[in-house]
């Protein structure tokens, strides 16, 4: 009898015992990550989880909740207030400008006195590279009468093209780009008011001659619909010679009602405008007209004379920046990027991207007061120059490949806004370019999604392929994502979400930000969570990439001819196993940097060369740079050498004119490759790469085309060669005429073929 009760214990205890397996099996499972859930291809990923310490999850919780309740949204408007202060009228923190510079400091000087922080370990890096075009403000004067009373009026001027040198230099007040010095244009006349297209319609060849158009900025502003296209009507004002432009806007949350979008910017239609003469640009707020007596825009037919003092010059290049500071976070805890930008597009910029700038700031603040380490490795970067072209993140992607391949995820702020009357926002994290277009393929959009839960912050998740600096990472394959308050309504406004929301205008200002001060303190606290990732679900990001890649960028100045604008050739790469690493603009290519490098891709020579003088940097291959290349090809590397007519911005646009395309030749002619002149005689070449047959897509005007007489030519012929392949000692060589054909156009690739065939021709 007793035996058959111990075998029934027994049976029974065995059963009990398979089923913990079981349960703990599923547990396990279901706590363990998926590799869909980690953000790179299957084939480069590793899944590992760390146990949870309930101490440390006990203090990071803690911590979290002193960090919240300690965040401050009135000290991130204080700030605000000393932000929107700098340059007053005057450009205010255009990219490349004095403002910007003193934006700058205003952060160090805030970051300085973080002293907790600096004695555990907290760094501050300034790097300085240059963009293409900036524009100083040195005086917009406007001194406006209405009969006998008159009263100076707080000015600015537009900044104009972003990237068209010739369209630009017509701000110039001297016409002499890069020239300093104070030399003011002056008009003293009766002006003309033009309130709406009709009255610009109506105006006679003389009627505005050595006059001032007094001219309302809707009938030429790009963001509002018009039975004239803003440029058309620019020309026609142009076209009749005033003295001198004033452009006005007064403020309105309506739709449909003009607000100024883009007029300190790109100055709307002026911005493509033809001018016979150089004609003074500037703009006024009604709201600034007081003084005058003046309340409303009808009002503004009493002004019947002005005095303008204009003196506006472009820099070719302009200076720029990032500030960088690092935290150190527990062992073993990944890196997270926060990121804004400080630059403004010539307003105050409260909510773009003063609102990011100040939330970056006081998440350092707070961790400092609260003598609070966060649970990752935590980077915070203000950017310089976002507006002109992403200039400071990509420069950034240049200059920390090592820290790039590293990092788990990257947030920009970027930015609050101020929806119009009757039109709704929302938290919009838009995460970009990373595996998918849906939320449960970005980790820290699905981070950021539970936060927003536990914290009570309504928050959207959207796929925004390109958004602002967070898209330079996509390249990477870093999870990545721009935070916004922004809606579907704003965006489905005729222009968009600057114009549904006080963005790239001149009421971008303090009160905007405080009237929007509870969402603010949202996207703060929100950001501010990524800061306290526990260190068991750091898994983001996680990747195993055996071979190495060096892309060679140290004489190309523009950050965008760099692996952060060639996405789809940059994640073709990562997917192959390869690391992506970059040789900055200005370094010296030495040996050592092509050590255990499997791929070495030569980005094009050029320089932001200034205006009728010299380079400001000499751009130029060395002979011995060429033969560490050559050394490199013998002893069986593997090297892409690429050339560019023009420079290339975002989605290969291509911009001014490279004069620097020859310097190229230093390196190749010891391979008998000889690039010979600009230009291809057509767009579409059939083409051979690595056994299969395709067609070779390339802007044509974008190609340097060579001569490769001996080589294998594989898209053109042996004196007009678009791509040829050299072998060199144990190693070979491609050459291709154009890096567009590398590069990606808004929609994708060009060239699937050709990128994927590169692997295949790596393998080979």
């Amino acid at each position: 009898m007793k035996s058959r009760r111990w075998a029934l214990w027994m049976f029974l205890g065995l059963g009990v015992l398979i089923v913990l397996v079981i349960l703990l099996n599923i547990a396990i499972r279901r706590n363990s990550i998926e590799p869909t859930q980690i953000g790179l291809p299957l084939s480069n990923q590793t899944t590992s989880t760390v146990p949870v310490d309930p101490t440390r999850e006990t203090q990071r919780v803690s911590d979290m909740q002193r960090a919240m309740d300690a965040f401050s949204v009135g000290r991130m408007l204080d700030f605000l207030e000393k932000l929107t202060s700098i340059n007053p009228h005057s450009g205010w923190r255009g990219a490349g400008t004095e403002g910007e510079a003193q934006a700058f400091d205003l952060l160090q000087t805030h970051l300085n006195e973080l002293t907790w922080l600096s004695d555990h370990g907290m760094t501050i890096e300034k790097e300085s590279f240059s963009i293409f075009v900036g524009t100083q403000d040195h005086t917009s004067r406007v001194i406006l009468y209405t009969g006998e009373v008159s009263a100076e009026i707080p000015a600015d001027s537009p900044r104009g093209h972003r990237s068209n040198l010739d369209l630009v230099r017509v701000i110039d007040s001297d016409g002499s780009v890069t020239d300093l010095e104070f030399d003011p244009v002056s008009v003293s006349s009766e002006v003309v008011w033009i309130p709406d297209l009709n009255a610009l319609k109506d105006l006679q060849g003389s009627d505005l001659i050595d006059k001032v158009a007094l001219l309302n900025y809707a009938v030429v502003d790009t963001s509002i619909e018009l039975s004239l296209p803003a440029t058309e009507a620019a020309n026609l004002l142009t076209d009749l010679e005033p003295a001198a432009v004033i452009l006005y806007t007064d403020y309105s949350n309506v739709n449909g009602a003009s607000h100024g979008t883009f007029l300190g910017d790109r100055a709307g239609g002026f911005q493509n405008a033809t001018w016979k003469k150089r004609t003074p640009l500037l703009f006024i707020e009604v709201e600034n007209l007081s003084p005058l007596g003046i309340v409303n825009s009808d009002q503004l037919e009493n002004i019947t004379f002005a005095e303008v003092e204009w003196d506006m010059d472009v820099i070719n290049p302009a200076p720029s920046g990032n500030l960088i500071v690092h935290i150190p976070g527990p062992k073993g805890s990944k890196p997270v990027l926060l990121s804004a930008h400080i630059d403004s597009p010539n307003s105050p910029g409260a909510l773009d991207d003063g609102s990011g700038s100040a939330i970056l700031l006081e998440i350092a603040t707070v961790l400092n007061e609260q003598q609070i380490l966060p649970t990752v490795d935590l980077y915070i970067v203000w950017y310089g120059s976002e507006e002109t072209g992403l200039f400071g993140s990509a420069y950034f992607t240049t200059t920390h490949s090592e820290l790039i391949n590293r990092l788990q995820a990257n947030i920009q702020v970027d930015c609050l806004t101020r929806p119009v009357e009757g039109v709704p926002g929302v938290v919009n994290l838009g995460f970009s370019q990373y595996r998918g277009d849906e939320v449960s393929d970005d980790p820290i959009g699905r981070y950021l999604e539970k936060q927003g839960q536990d914290l009570g912050i309504d928050t959207v998740t959207t796929f925004w392929p390109f958004a602002s600096d967070n898209g330079s990472l996509s390249a990477f394959y870093v999870s990545n994502l721009n935070m916004i308050y922004e809606s579907q309504e704003m965006s489905e406004i005729y222009g968009g979400v600057w114009y549904a929301g006080h963005m790239h205008d001149p009421y971008d200002t303090l009160e905007r930000a405080i009237e929007m001060k509870e969402v603010f303190g949202q996207m703060g606290r929100l950001t501010l969570s990524a800061a306290f990732i526990p260190l068991e679900e750091q898994h983001m990001n996680a990747r195993e990439l055996p071979h190495q890649a060096l892309f060679i960028a140290s004489h190309t100045e523009t950050p965008q001819m760099s692996p952060t604008a060639l996405v789809w050739l940059t994640q073709t790469l990562l997917e192959g196993g390869y690391e992506v690493n970059v040789l900055p603009y200005g370094s010296k290519l030495q040996a050592d940097d092509l050590e255990g490098m499997e791929l070495v891709v030569v980005m094009p020579p050029y320089d932001f060369a200034v205006d009728d003088a010299a380079p400001n940097f000499d751009i130029s291959w060395s002979e011995q740079e060429a033969e560490i290349i050559d050394n490199y090809a013998q002893s069986g590397g593997n090297v892409i050498v690429t050339n560019s007519a023009f420079r290339m911005m975002l989605f290969s646009n291509t911009a001014d004119y490279n004069e620097d395309w020859s310097e190229l030749n230093t390196l190749t002619d010891q391979w008998q490759v000889h690039f010979t002149r600009q230009g291809a005689d057509s767009n579409y070449y059939e083409a051979s790469l690595a056994g299969d047959d395709f067609e070779l897509a390339i802007a044509g005007e974008n190609a340097v085309v060579f001569s490769a007489p001996g080589s294998t030519v594989l898209a053109g012929t042996s004196d007009q060669a678009l791509m040829a392949e050299i072998p060199v000692g144990n190693g070979k060589v491609l050459v291709l005429a154009d890096l567009s054909a590398l590069a990606d156009n808004y929609n994708g690739s060009n060239n699937p073929m050709l990128v994927i065939n590169l692997l295949k021709w790596l393998k080979d």
